[in-house]
């Protein structure tokens, strides 16, 4: 009597319990975890170690927990969850939103921060430049095998128009000396010089003919311009260190303005064109993202300078770490927003009846006895309130992946393995028991 009793009590006293769940606060954290799990289905502890490990991509771009758990459950059910508490998911919104853009900008800087930088550098190598354009040197026949070259001679043609345009003097010139007139005479001798100005004007023609597309110049003729130009450089380099050092210190006084140029060219993808009219918390996320699958263009866009270099060389491990953190911010935003669309159910909306229903072991029945007519008017009014409140606080979880997790883990606890003195004292109780009705089992003499 006592084996069949036993089982039915149990199952009274847990019917009782869940019936009254939804009453209290620690009942409607079981439900919340409950109805966490059930809708992330199978994959609830792989979503669990996802909420617990969560943690922002960008400084001040909290996630909620649909963007961390990728699970078209939990997608869903925020989507629900937000009509709950509409007001702080906007708030959420608008602050991962603006915290995205701040980081950007954070590279981007300003137009007055890159006049402040281009005069600072225009400060540091201008008194080198000058002296090298100033600087007359004798053309050697390394230069002269250089000069005789045909991709040369026509880079020399343009540069001679860019010499004359400025209204001076182009900077190469020959002279010729009188022959000796001595024993044995001699030969008159032809020497040509040329100015650092002048060559500065050839390596901007070669520069212009390799950015022209309308000179004709691609292929392999394109790389042989580049490699001329580059030992043309190096000629000047070697001829005038003072050239050699205001190039290097034009070079890594360009880089920090070439990356502001980069970052403000992604910020005017990112941001929408009506954030300058005031409006809150909209991103074209799409159109950044299209930035950086041709980042060698992009560059060559934001700089005006094919020579800049890759993305990744120009921005170093700091800035592309942002930016990468950026696209994979609103990734994770995009697929909340997707995953798990379409599904539509009341269960976010019947926590208590559902939990009810399920807890019952009979899930079907029991909620089909739930819903109707006069049931489910009476636990309507019965449970109208703690529906909401067990709403909000899921709302609020979902916006806090490490408490969406702990509710999940909460509600997967048996009430003995949080209470392992009560554990103790049953067991004891059942020995005890036990051995009291062996004991009226043993026939009297």
């Amino acid at each position: 009597a006592t084996g069949a009793v036993i089982p039915v009590l149990g199952a009274v006293a847990k019917s009782a319990k869940t019936f009254a769940e939804p009453l209290y606060e620690g009942g409607r954290k079981m439900i919340a975890g409950r109805a966490l799990n059930r809708v992330a289905g199978d994959d609830a502890a792989n979503v669990i170690s996802k909420l617990q490990a969560a943690k922002p991509l960008i400084p001040g771009s909290m996630p909620t927990a649909a963007q961390v758990a990728e699970n078209g459950g939990i997608a869903a059910f925020e989507r629900m969850a937000r009509q709950a508490d509409p007001s702080a998911y906007t708030q959420r919104g608008m602050e991962q939103a603006s915290a995205r853009l701040s980081a950007l900008r954070g590279i981007a800087g300003d137009d007055a921060a890159i006049a402040a930088q281009k005069a600072a550098r225009e400060l540091a190598t201008e008194g080198s430049y000058t002296q090298a354009k100033n600087a007359a040197y004798v053309v050697d026949d390394k230069l002269q095998n250089l000069l005789d070259r045909p991709l040369v001679k026509k880079a020399m043609e343009r540069a001679k128009s860019i010499a004359e345009n400025d209204a001076r003097p182009f900077g190469f010139t020959t002279t010729t000396s009188a022959p000796f007139r001595g024993v044995g005479g001699g030969q008159p001798q032809v020497k040509t010089q040329v100015t650092g100005q002048g060559l500065q004007d050839l390596k901007m023609a070669l520069d212009d003919m390799l950015r022209d597309p309308t000179s004709g110049i691609v292929g392999t003729e394109a790389k042989q311009a580049k490699n001329l130009r580059g030992q043309v450089v190096d000629w000047m380099e070697g001829a005038n260190p003072e050239f050699k050092a205001a190039r290097t210190t034009y070079a890594a006084m360009s880089k920090p303005i070439n990356q502001m140029q980069v970052g403000q060219e992604l910020l005017t993808k990112l941001e929408p064109a009506l954030a300058d009219f005031g409006a809150l918390g909209q991103e074209t996320g799409a159109t950044f993202a299209r930035q950086l699958r041709n980042t060698d263009q992009m560059v060559k866009n934001a700089t005006g300078f094919k020579g800049a270099g890759s993305l990744d060389e120009l921005m170093g491990p700091t800035n592309m770490g942002t930016i990468n953190n950026i696209a994979s911010d609103l990734a994770r935003k995009s697929n909340s927003e997707r995953l798990g669309a379409g599904v539509n159910s009341d269960t976010f909306q019947k926590l208590a009846m559902a939990n009810i229903a399920e807890q019952s072991g009979m899930p079907r029945f029991v909620g089909g006895l739930l819903d109707t007519p006069g049931i489910n008017r009476a636990t309507k009014w019965i449970y109208r309130d703690a529906d909401e409140k067990a709403q909000k606080m899921i709302a609020e979880a979902l916006l806090n992946p490490q408490k969406a997790a702990e509710l999940m883990k909460g509600a997967n606890r048996k009430i003995l393995e949080n209470n392992p003195e009560l554990k103790a004292l049953i067991g004891q109780a059942a020995m005890r028991s036990g051995g009291l009705l062996a004991g009226a089992a043993v026939p009297q003499p």
